[in-house]
């Protein structure tokens, strides 16, 4: 996501998508609501506060009880990976009106991986080569560092970024890639002091064997990486990220270099839990040197609420959480506000 001057804000065909967009959230909402003590119950409390009476619809209780248990349980897989209905039944038809509310690819607001690229591509950027880390990360890991750092590196280019800041990168695996990878000054920030002291070392572990655990992947074939690395591109700070946090003066502070110069950020973060992804977000449209932002959220259970501020221990009431109600994780949108998700 790249910075929108006010033009862009009011075209009609922006227009069009948000409606479209709004469309889509009601839909969603009206299908989740009725369902909300289901979709936050907990399984320990199946049988002690008797969920299967209280909390299924009925009638795909009823169907429930009238199948044999491996019938179901296949019923519900061939339904969950079928694009068509393949049975009439109270479950097929259960399953089917859920997935319908999914938000998919190919429309004006979620866009393939692939159709990612052709947007960059239309903007004018170039889309680099992945890259493959063979070692020190997790076969997962490496899938998503793999697949994100290219799709990073390229928007990082085309906005004439002079630093990728990584938002709660704890062992900063993806700006190993940004780094050594692409030659991208990357800055991974993490609010676990004694992860961020022993992280440098670790990097300079990968950067001595860097050309024998590194491949660069061309239509498909893997070659070696011959090409001189730039060491002391990646650094790291100790930081708890808020809307409020001053990414520019941090980055100023880790590259001394980049002191007087017009300093241009991307914002990239690989599973920030919780709040992390929301407030990447508002830093995003609140701070101008912010050019980009290239966000991968999870944990949606962790993002704080209005109804959670009583629960924040010290340590987060402390860092701004929940202390006002723009600092909510969820809802953003004045669209969704008073929607909870427990």
């Amino acid at each position: 996501m790249m910075q929108a001057s006010h033009s862009d804000l009011v075209d009609p065909a922006m227009c069009s998508t948000i409606t479209k967009l709004r469309h889509k959230i009601d839909s969603i909402t009206k299908f989740l609501s009725p369902l909300s003590n289901l979709a936050n119950c907990h399984m320990v409390e199946f049988i002690t506060q008797n969920h299967w009476e209280k909390l299924l619809p009925a009638s795909l209780r009823l169907s429930l009880e009238g199948l044999p248990l491996n019938d179901a349980v296949e019923q519900f897989w061939c339904t969950a990976a079928s694009q068509e209905v393949k049975g009439t039944s109270c479950l097929s038809n259960w399953i089917s009106n859920a997935r319908s509310h999914c938000l998919a690819v190919n429309n004006e607001y979620c866009l393939s991986a692939d159709q990612l690229q052709d947007r960059i591509r239309s903007w004018g950027g170039d889309i680099q080569p992945e890259v493959r880390v063979k070692e020190f990360m997790t076969s997962k890991k490496s899938y998503e560092v793999q697949t994100m750092s290219r799709l990073v590196a390229s928007l990082h280019s085309l906005c004439g970024c002079s630093c990728s800041v990584e938002a709660g990168g704890g062992r900063g695996q993806l700006p190993v890639a940004l780094s050594l990878a692409y030659r991208v000054p990357s800055l991974t920030l993490d609010c676990d002091a004694a992860a961020v002291a022993a992280a440098p070392a670790r990097i300079l572990i990968i950067q001595k064997q860097w050309h024998a655990i590194a491949k660069r992947i061309k239509n498909g074939i893997e070659e070696s990486m011959s090409d001189s690395i730039q060491r002391n591109l990646h650094r790291f700070a100790a930081a708890f990220i808020t809307h409020r946090t001053d990414l520019l003066s941090i980055v100023r502070h880790k590259f001394p270099e980049f002191d007087g110069q017009d300093t241009k950020l991307l914002l990239t973060g690989l599973h920030t839990c919780g709040n992390l992804g929301p407030d990447s977000l508002r830093i995003f449209t609140t701070q101008p040197s912010t050019a980009a932002v290239f966000n991968v959220p999870c944990c949606y259970h962790l993002l704080t609420e209005t109804i959670d501020v009583n629960t924040f221990d010290v340590f987060q009431r402390d860092h701004g959480c929940g202390t006002v109600e723009s600092s909510q994780g969820f809802p953003m949108s004045e669209y969704l506000r008073g929607t909870c998700l427990v």
